[in-house]
């Protein structure tokens, strides 16, 4: 079967609401495509560990996801000071998170859904409290929906054991839970499928034929980077026996485990090179590293391939990626908060990611900044604004208002041209300093008026 035919005979995907059909009442059960399907992972999978470029662009983009992050509350009645006292929801979550390190597990759900499409995440919960975060193997588990897209229930296969969280007909599988129970993190869904694709997908062709070059790497470079040696034994003169002929060859054997070869003078050797009549395989596998590494979606750059590309470039691909980066944390922010932070904590409480650079939160303290000279917002509320590690009491926060600020003195620059003149000693006066001439003359003297 070619690689992309398992995705078109089903129509699997996310869960939807209405009356509109997403699939085959057929699908109900456990197809026979789904074979075919676990098929494919394992391909994602054993190109993320056998290929180094795709190892390295999945991981860069992992690692550029998943750093900081913090979780706020929201409510409608917010105050402006809310913020400098943590609620009650917000220090039970930090406490879930930092007995689960839940940026550890961040992590591997990121890494999971570029492989994979998939990742699936069972909450161990005892009654309204969520005990841990259970990631499970993506080729174990099914998704099984009614044809109008509602989520029936996930079943896992190992082995001859069959689990089933929720309810699914005509399958004999111990039920170990509800539908809730299951959190599915999903990336990049193709029209009403009810899995994700990994982003591993697209290059798959371009692996194939990467590792059919990789593959006979051994034999090109014995075949060109060690030239074939044209031997003669013997002349018209001297025409040798065959135990000549042995002997040479013998010798010949060797050369790999010898560096050199003494021979008689009957013995003639010749160098025969390459140069001009081998294919150059540069230009073909340069080709397909690129399309590799287009397909993964991440900046050459970051991964240490720098060859033709000027710094103006490298910042627009680094701006790029920066809005795949955030696409992921989307993702993963609207599962988590949607299937464990709403049910178990809040449905105030939002995931907030830190920023993706450096240069970028510096952007942000930079325009806060501006905000506050420019006596738009008060510090507090630059405060405020701020991540929770800079957040502190301001005195006096509550009767600052921005039109009862003195505004901010702006900087005197003594080159200003709009303020002052140049002379032509060179010396630089205000304007108000320099004298120029007036038409009107009286008793000969030259009338002067100050600008």
């Amino acid at each position: 079967m070619r690689i992309f035919e398992v995705f078109k005979k089903k129509n699997i995907g996310i869960k939807e609401s209405g009356v509109a059909l997403v699939s085959k009442k057929e699908d109900n059960a456990f197809f026979s495509s789904e074979d075919e399907r676990i098929d494919l992972w394992n391909k994602y999978n054993n190109a993320y560990h056998n290929f180094p470029l795709v190892a390295s662009a999945i991981d860069v983009t992992v690692d550029q996801s998943i750093q900081d992050f913090y979780f706020e509350e929201r409510k409608t009645d917010y105050k402006e000071t809310d913020f400098l006292k943590k609620s009650d929801n917000i220090l039970k979550i930090e406490k879930f998170s930092d007995e689960i390190n839940l940026l550890t597990k961040l992590n591997r759900i990121a890494r999971q859904m570029l492989v994979f499409g998939n990742c699936f995440v069972e909450i161990v919960s005892s009654g309204k409290k969520v005990k841990d975060l259970k990631i499970l193997d993506p080729t174990t588990m099914s998704v099984i929906r009614s044809d109008k897209g509602i989520i029936e229930g996930y079943l896992q296969t190992v082995g001859n054991e069959k689990l089933v969280w929720g309810k699914i007909k005509n399958i004999q599988a111990k039920k170990v839970g509800s539908v809730n129970d299951i959190a599915h993190f999903k990336y990049n869904v193709q029209k009403a499928e009810k899995y994700g694709t990994g982003i591993i997908h697209s290059v798959l062709p371009m692996l194939e034929i990467k590792e059919q070059v990789e593959s006979m790497l051994n034999i090109l470079l014995k075949r060109y980077a060690i030239p074939f040696l044209d031997i003669t034994v013997g002349d018209e003169e001297h025409p040798p026996v065959q135990s000549d002929i042995d002997n040479v060859d013998s010798k010949v054997q060797q050369l790999e485990k010898e560096t050199q070869f003494v021979h008689s003078y009957l013995v003639k050797c010749e160098t025969k090179g390459f140069e001009g009549k081998a294919i150059n395989l540069e230009a073909p596998l340069n080709h397909i590293d690129k399309q590799i590494i287009a397909g993964l979606q991440v900046p050459p750059i970051l991964l240490g391939i720098s060859n033709g590309i000027d710094r103006a470039t490298a910042e627009v691909q680094l701006r790029s990626f920066g809005r795949h980066v955030k696409s992921l944390q989307r993702l993963i922010k609207v599962e988590f908060e949607d299937k464990i932070i709403k049910p178990y904590f809040s449905k105030n409480i939002k995931l907030i990611w830190g920023s993706v650079e450096e240069r970028e939160q510096e952007i942000d303290f930079e325009n806060i900044k501006g905000l506050v000279q420019a006596n738009i917002i008060t510090p507090q509320k630059a405060n405020s604004l701020l991540p929770p590690k800079y957040h502190e009491i301001l005195p006096n926060s509550n009767n600052i208002k921005p039109s009862s600020k003195k505004s901010v003195p702006s900087l005197e620059v003594p080159t200003d041209p709009t303020k002052s003149t140049q002379l032509m000693d060179g010396r630089r006066v205000t304007k108000s300093e320099v004298k120029v001439p007036i038409d009107k003359k009286t008793d000969g003297e030259v009338k002067y008026a100050s600008v």
